[in-house]
C-alpha cells in the first residue's frame, strides 16, 4: 500500500511524504501529452519565506537503508536525446554547488561505467580562464595516496591514460609545487615500455626547463643498479644531417656587466671508492668514449669520411676595449700513482689506406712558430744515438736524431 499525503504548511519540511511498506515501485509518475520545447514531467520548488535560514533543507532526499541487496537509489533510464540530468545553477550571487558528494567511507564517490566510444566525463568550460575546468584539493594523511590515479589496461589494444589537446596560447600542463616533496613521479616497472614519450611534429621545444634559482637542477638521474643500460640516449637517423645538433649545451650572456665567472660548462665525473680488504678491483674503463663508425656497402658507390671526433674552437672578438684571450685548447692535470711511466696523452692511429699513419698534425702553423714547448733541461754531456723520429714537414719526411740518456 503506497501512501501519498501533502502537508498544507509549506514551512514544515516535507510538503509531500511517499511510504511503503511492499515490494515493487515507490512511486512512479508518467506524464503524456503534446511535444512541446519546455516542459517539465516533475518540478520540485522550493520558496523560503518568512526569514527561513535553516541550513538542512533539501528539495529531494533518497534515502537507501538496504545494506543486503545493494539496491539503485536513483535510476534514469534515457531512450530520448536529451539530457539524463540538467542542473542549472542561475545564482551567480551565492555561487551553489552544482552536484556535491559526500563520502565518508572508502566507496568511490562518482562512479562512471562508460561501456561505449562516447567520453566519459567532458566538461565545457566557456569562462575567462581564471578558474580551472577541474580542481582536486586532496588533503588525505597517507604518503602514498594519490590525488588522481590513472589505471589503463595492460593488455590489448593501446589506451592512452591522459590525452591533452592543446589549441590556446598557454601550457597544456602546468605542476606548481610548493613544497618539498616530487612534483612528478613517474614509475614504470615495464621492460618494454618507455616512461616519458615525447612526438613532437612541429620546429617547436619539446621540451624546455626554466629554472629560477641559482642553484636548481633542471634535470637529475639517480641510478645505483646501471649495468649495460644508458642514463642519457639520444639518437637520430636521419639521411639529410646538414646544420642539425645532437645534442647541444650553450651559455651565453646578454649584453652587460659580467661578473667574474668560473666552474666548468660541462662536468664529467667519476668517484669511485672501493673498501675491499681483500682480492683486486680492476676499473678499466673510460670517463667519456667519443666514437665514430663508418660503412661503405654498395657496389660502385663512393663515401668519403671526413671532418674529426673531436673539434674544439675558441673564437675571441675586440670591437671596442680590450680584450684578452688566453684560452687554452686542451689542459690535462692528471695525477697519477704507478710504478710504470704514465703518459698524459696516447695516440693510436691505424691508416689502412695507402698514406701513412700520423700522430698529430700542426702543418696550419706558420713559419718560426713554436710546435712544443717542453721542460729545459740542459745537456752537458750527449748520449749515444740509437733512434730517430720521422716528421713531416711540408709534405717531406725527415728524421730527428734521438740520443740516450745523457748527462
Amino acid at each position: 500500500m503506497t501512501q501519498l499525503s501533502r502537508r498544507s504548511n509549506l514551512r514544515q519540511p516535507w510538503p509531500f511524504t511517499v511510504r511503503d511498506d511492499k515490494d515493487g515501485e515507490l512511486l512512479r509518475y508518467r506524464a503524456l501529452g503534446a511535444n512541446q520545447d519546455t516542459r517539465e514531467s516533475l518540478e520540485l520548488y522550493r520558496a523560503y519565506f518568512q526569514g527561513a535560514t535553516s541550513l538542512n533543507n533539501k528539495g529531494l532526499v533518497i534515502r537507501q537503508n538496504d545494506q543486503v541487496n545493494s539496491p539503485i537509489g536513483l535510476e534514469i533510464l534515457n531512450f530520448g536525446a536529451g539530457d539524463s540530468i540538467f542542473v542549472n545553477l542561475e545564482d551567480a550571487t551565492h555561487n551553489p554547488i552544482g552536484i556535491k558528494v559526500v563520502n565518508p567511507g572508502t566507496s568511490d564517490g562518482i562512479f562512471i561505467n562508460q561501456d561505449g566510444d562516447g567520453i566519459g566525463l567532458n566538461i565545457d568550460h566557456d569562462g575567462s580562464g581564471a578558474s580551472p575546468s577541474i580542481n582536486v584539493n586532496h588533503v588525505g594523511g597517507d604518503d602514498f595516496s594519490s590525488a588522481v590515479t590513472i589505471t589503463t589496461p595492460f593488455s590489448g589494444d593501446e589506451v592512452d591514460g591522459l590525452v591533452i589537446n592543446q589549441g590556446a596560447n598557454s601550457a597544456a600542463l602546468i605542476l606548481n609545487n610548493n613544497n618539498q616533496e616530487t612534483t612528478l613521479e613517474i614509475n614504470n616497472n615495464n621492460d618494454g615500455a618507455t616512461a616519458i614519450h615525447v612526438v613532437d611534429d612541429s620546429n617547436a621545444v619539446a621540451m624546455q626547463f626554466s629554472l629560477g634559482l641559482s642553484s636548481a637542477t633542471a634535470l637529475s638521474w639517480n641510478v645505483d643498479t646501471l649495468t649495460t643500460g644508458k642514463l642519457l640516449n639520444a639518437g637520430d637517423s636521419s639521411r639529410t644531417f646538414t646544420s642539425a645538433k645532437i645534442f647541444e649545451a650553450r651559455h651565453i650572456t646578454p649584453d652587460g656587466s659580467n661578473a667574474d665567472m668560473t666552474g666548468n660548462i660541462g662536468h664529467f665525473e667519476s668517484d669511485i671508492t672501493d673498501t675491499d680488504t681483500s682480492g683486486t678491483a680492476t676499473m678499466d674503463f673510460d670517463a667519456v668514449l667519443i666514437e665514430r663508425k663508418d660503412t661503405m656497402n654498395g657496389v660502385g658507390g663512393t663515401y668519403d669520411a671526413d671532418g674529426s671526433l673531436l673539434k674544439l674552437e675558441s673564437t675571441p672578438t675586440q670591437t671596442l676595449g680590450t680584450l684578452t684571450s688566453d684560452v687554452i685548447g686542451i689542459e690535462m692535470a692528471l695525477n697519477s700513482l704507478s710504478a710504470s711511466d704514465v703518459y698524459a696523452m696516447k695516440v693510436t692511429n691505424d691508416n689502412a689506406g695507402a698514406g701513412a699513419p700520423g700522430g698529430i698534425d700542426m702543418s696550419t702553423f706558420s713559419v718560426d712558430e713554436p710546435l712544443l714547448k717542453t721542460v729545459a733541461d740542459a745537456i752537458t754531456t750527449v748520449g749515444t744515438v740509437s733512434h730517430q723520429i720521422a716528421v713531416d714537414i711540408g709534405g717531406t719526411t725527415y728524421y730527428l736524431v734521438a740520443y740516450t740518456h745523457g748527462t
